[in-house]
């Protein structure tokens, strides 16, 4: 809830309507959800579906990232049931990546802006407004049951989002850093096999350092007083992140900032400028540790341990805050030999004074490790209802039972028994490696149990995470944990090591 924040994207794309005379409302669900109880404790769908006949629209848009894509798809589904003269629209990485086969499967969806939608959708608004439906299926980026058009998405730089279309003062009293999201870039140079970025962008760009400037003035002036930048990479081009930071340092806005940011490029140069600039915290992902995954996965970030320690700690000793994420994969996935590696990694990180992020593969749609799994994927909400922290309606996603393939946080690529197990160790780990960092190393080195047999022993006590209530599994995992360390330091028997485990 702290980090609830008007939906940039939609505020971009409303400015971008306005442009073409087309009167233009926002209604954001993560908002809503907090300031409407029926939404949370009645229908979800009802109300929500409620709430958009309301606007009486022509046009109804809308957009996901990749774990709340079926709840666009019903909320589309009932609106298109109640209004079949209205039309719908869909962006965002998810739907963009895999758009022929969502329209193939949603009849309701009648069309996808496919990467960077600004221009394809004014263009499918003067197109609607002039009644000239028939040439929509011609507009690049655009994509439609009947699309002719080449289908490259064109680039623009966005519009200012139209932040008077939502009430700022709402989100600032669910979101007490008063944060505001903004982009000064879009896309990233890197082109991780497991990443949405290069099928979404064409290319990597960033915008104008005077334009960028004056719309983070205007963020100041909303009452914004933290901003993070979504950009993909803020780091894309160093000396160009080095030359924004020395000229925002210098308009002196009183702004604390976050960004996303590639470790290679986190460099002394860049760490003391970004922190003079007013950058707060910068989230880095490793994400790929381990011959096999840095080769798989196309991203060898983490190759030298001594130097991630070395940066992290300059991000500290400067007053960045650093979270670095890792990558875990399941045991038959190639890059599941590597999980000693992963947590080892993590641990080095943690001590060096990072906040560490787990997070378990998943192949998103389209993407190339996607492409490359062996298996087939299966329908499966284990890990949405596990690992991540949404609402029911988010968790519940009965689109990915006939198609499993579209929707990769609501399915798994190991057989169910391996995938049960290495979701509940994921959630272990993490709740270990945030509470216990310390103690998960000198117990590996000095008694040769890695964090990975630990956290078995820790579930096989626990006999099935599930069935423990949701604010407690943290809490008993950590309980069971201060015994086993007992039992380990005191020399008791609790299992036998892996070899994987016995060397860091």
């Amino acid at each position: 809830m702290a980090e609830v924040s008007p939906p940039l994207g939609l505020l971009e794309l409303a400015s971008v309507a306005r442009a073409e005379d087309a009167e233009v409302s926002v209604v954001d669900f993560n908002l809503l959800y907090h300031l409407d109880p029926r939404l949370r404790d009645w229908d979800f769908y009802a109300t929500a579906t409620e709430l958009l006949l309301r606007e009486q629209a022509d046009v109804y848009g809308f957009t996901s990232m990749a774990v709340d894509s079926h709840v666009a798809l019903e909320l589309a589904r009932l609106v298109k049931q109640a209004e079949p003269s209205c039309v719908t629209v869909f962006g965002g990485s998810h739907f963009s990546s895999s758009a022929c086969e969502f329209l193939g499967c949603y009849p309701w969806v009648d069309y996808i802006a496919r990467g960077e939608g600004e221009s394809a959708f004014a263009s499918l608004v003067r197109c609607l407004a002039s009644g000239a439906v028939a040439l929509c299926k011609d507009i690049p980026g655009l994509w439609s049951q009947s699309s002719t058009a080449d289908k490259g998405a064109s680039t623009v730089s966005p519009p200012p989002p139209a932040f008077d279309l939502v009430n700022i003062d709402a989100y600032f009293r669910l979101n007490p850093r008063r944060t505001l999201d903004f982009e000064a870039s879009r896309g990233c140079r890197f082109k991780c096999a497991f990443c949405y970025s290069p099928l979404h962008y064409t290319e990597a760009h960033s915008f104008q350092i005077d334009e960028t400037l004056c719309r983070l003035a205007s963020l100041k002036r909303l009452g914004a007083d933290h901003v993070f930048f979504v950009d993909d990479n803020f780091l894309n081009w160093p000396a160009f992140a080095v030359q924004f930071c020395r000229e925002l340092d210098m308009a002196r806005l009183g702004l604390q900032w976050t960004c996303y940011a590639t470790f290679p490029q986190l460099n002394t140069n860049t760490i003391l400028w970004m922190r003079r600039a007013g950058c707060a915290a910068v989230f880095s992902g490793i994400d790929a540790v381990g011959e096999t995954s840095q080769c798989i996965f196309n991203k060898r970030f983490a190759s030298n341990l001594g130097s991630m320690r070395c940066r992290i700690e300059q991000c500290v000793e400067l007053g960045i805050v650093p979270t670095c994420a890792f990558l875990l994969s399941p045991p038959s996935h190639p890059c599941g030999a590597d999980v000693n590696a992963v947590i080892g990694a993590a641990l080095v990180a943690r001590e060096a004074g990072a906040q560490v992020r787990l997070n378990t593969f998943t192949p998103y749609t389209g993407t190339p490790s996607q492409r490359g799994l062996p298996g087939r994927t299966e329908f499966d909400e284990l890990k949405v209802r596990l690992l991540l922290d949404v609402p029911e309606c988010v968790e519940t996603n009965a689109y990915a039972r006939s198609h499993p393939e579209l929707f990769p946080f609501h399915a798994r690529y190991v057989p169910k028994e391996e995938w049960t197990s290495f979701i509940g160790l994921s959630h272990c780990l993490f709740t270990l490696l945030h509470a216990h960092s310390v103690d998960l190393l000198q117990m590996w080195k000095l008694y040769g149990m890695s964090p990975v047999d630990f956290a078995e022993q820790i579930l096989k006590e626990m006999q099935d995470i599930m069935l423990v209530p949701k604010e407690r599994r943290r809490e008993e995992e950590l309980e069971l944990a201060s015994q086993l360390f007992g039992n380990v330091i005191c020399g008791d028997s609790v299992s036998l090591p892996s070899e994987a485990g016995r060397t860091l």
